[in-house]
């Protein structure tokens, strides 16, 4: 008999399993339970996690203990941003359990809840956002090679709002990569899936080749309900959710949100084809189209800045130094004031233009010496100028000697030694 650990419903807790403290029931799957519990070590080590165990009427079949194991095998290898990481996997009471990362935060499906219930709509570009985040797991797990370079076509089969979480930093990771995963062609019946129909391909619900396309299918049903408001194939028993997802009846997103792009419209009408052969072949391709829109989408601080308005118990942080609420990721002005930012240089105009070319530049003077009885002029008067503009800071000249200079050429005494005298008259 398996431990009653796997009922939602056991009680009391906190209680142990094994080197876990379970504190707190999360919630309950199509295929198991979740607890938020502390794994406690030596010299007082403790670390929150998540423990993932086998609902009763599963715990018991060899095949949903196969498929269990596979789950954590490929999961495992599965390192990405954008996918929830696995720790261990064990079997503590006869009851089959894996060890996940604590994400605090809120999945989707609450996040909808909450905007739907207070009569909003997500924004586009937030939409936009959270989309792509999950594409970008989703793709890696679709063109996941393991560590001996081999291709795992890795299918997640079960993506929805509850299986798609937003961090308290904005990170956003696909949960969840379940029983049926890695089946290799086995299929699981409907009723394993609960509550996760509206989700579903149809090939999926007839029973048919599912591959990567169906991911890809779920993750537009979900864009589709974060840009209208709306649930797209919900209904309120699980035979017409069927009949409606059989139907595939599905206007454009911006029939109900004028905000809708069209090039947004074209993209999740592609994603939600009826015909497999008509969609995105995998997650790769629809992630680069959704990275075609990212200007339309918002930044990590808007999205944490509308989560904070959306959830504030959930997504604000408390300042250590004075306890004010502020985004999560944001610094309290008041206790970590923003430096005054540097003066930025001042760039001094061009000079304007006035349409004279400037003068060529003078030639170097050339001093000719030549014999003192020979009346032959050596300098010209540029050399005058910048000869007698040394001679004067020097104080060697004066003006007298300079008009002298400027009347008659420049002899070179017998006795260069003459020079020395400032009265002396050039002849």
């Amino acid at each position: 008999m398996p431990s009653p650990l796997c009922s939602p419903s056991s009680a009391p807790l906190p209680r142990f399993f094994g080197p876990y403290i379970l504190t707190e029931c999360i919630g309950s799957g199509g295929t198991g339970v979740v607890h938020k519990a502390i794994r406690r070590g030596t010299s007082g080590f403790e670390k929150l996690v998540v423990i993932k165990t086998l609902l009763p009427e599963l715990a018991g079949k060899p095949l949903m203990m196969r498929l269990f194991t596979a789950e954590a095998k490929i999961s495992a290898q599965l390192l990405h941003t954008n996918i929830v990481q696995i720790h261990d996997f064990g079997v503590i009471e006869r009851t089959p359990f894996l060890e996940l990362e604590y994400l605090p935060g809120w999945n989707l499906k609450e996040l909808w809840d909450r905007v739907v219930d207070g009569e909003q709509r997500v924004p586009v570009s937030i939409a936009l956002t959270l989309a792509t985040e999950a594409c970008q797991g989703l793709a890696y797990a679709h063109s996941f090679l393991d560590q001996q370079g081999v291709h795992r076509k890795v299918i997640h089969r079960d993506v929805s709002p509850a299986n798609v979480m937003v961090c308290r930093d904005g990170t956003v990771k696909l949960l969840d990569f379940g029983l049926a995963t890695v089946t290799r062609g086995e299929t699981l019946s409907i009723e394993t899936f609960h509550g996760k129909l509206a989700y579903m391909s149809p090939e999926q619900l007839e029973r048919g080749q599912v591959d990567r396309r169906a991911d890809v299918y779920a993750l537009g049903v979900l864009l589709h309900e974060l840009l209208t408001g709306k649930r797209l194939f919900h209904a309120a028993t699980d035979a017409d959710t069927v009949r409606r997802v059989r139907a595939l009846d599905v206007e454009p997103p911006s029939r109900s949100n004028p905000l809708v792009s069209p090039a947004l419209d074209a993209l999740v009408s592609r994603a939600l084809a009826r015909d497999p052969g008509r969609r995105y072949p995998s997650a790769v391709e629809l992630r680069d189209a959704l990275e075609a829109l990212r200007p339309m989408a918002a930044t990590r601080r808007e999205l944490l800045a509308y989560l904070g308005s959306v959830a504030p118990e959930v997504f604000t942080t408390s300042c250590c130094g004075c306890g004010a609420q502020l985004p999560c990721g944001a610094e309290c002005t008041r206790c970590h004031p923003e430096p005054t930012p540097a003066l930025a240089p001042v760039s001094l105009p061009p000079p304007v233009p006035t349409g004279i070319a400037p003068p060529p530049p003078l030639p170097p003077p050339v001093l000719m010496l030549v014999p003192p009885d020979e009346d032959v002029p050596c300098l010209r008067p540029p050399f005058w100028r910048a000869l007698w503009d040394a001679l004067a800071r020097a104080g060697r000249w004066t003006r007298a000697a300079w008009d002298g200079l400027g009347r008659r050429p420049l002899r070179l005494p017998d006795d260069l030694d003459d020079f020395d005298d400032p009265g002396r008259e050039l002849r």
